[in-house]
């Protein structure tokens, strides 16, 4: 299921960031025309836990790691688009 759709654009191209819950876990994915270009996931029992100890919401947590690595160019695949 579908938790949240977030498209973010940097070095003129947009990026596409999803949140999916799945049966026992929740995946972020990062994408760029299509491609998938990284994926986070955590189980809901990390994710309870990660909340009871006051740290936040994993999804939110997630989704940031990713537009983070996307904005910082962590990931390959950006770094190359951003040199061409």
């Amino acid at each position: 299921m579908l938790v949240r759709d977030e498209t973010i654009s940097h070095g003129g191209r947009e990026y596409r960031i999803m949140a999916d819950a799945g049966e026992n876990y929740v995946l972020v994915e990062s994408f760029s025309a299509g491609k998938k270009l990284a994926k986070y996931h955590v189980t809901y029992e990390t994710a309870f836990e990660y909340a009871r100890k006051g740290e936040g919401n994993a999804i939110d947590a997630l989704m940031h790691v990713a537009k983070s690595d996307i904005l910082l160019g962590n990931l390959s695949e950006v770094k190359k688009a951003l040199s061409e």
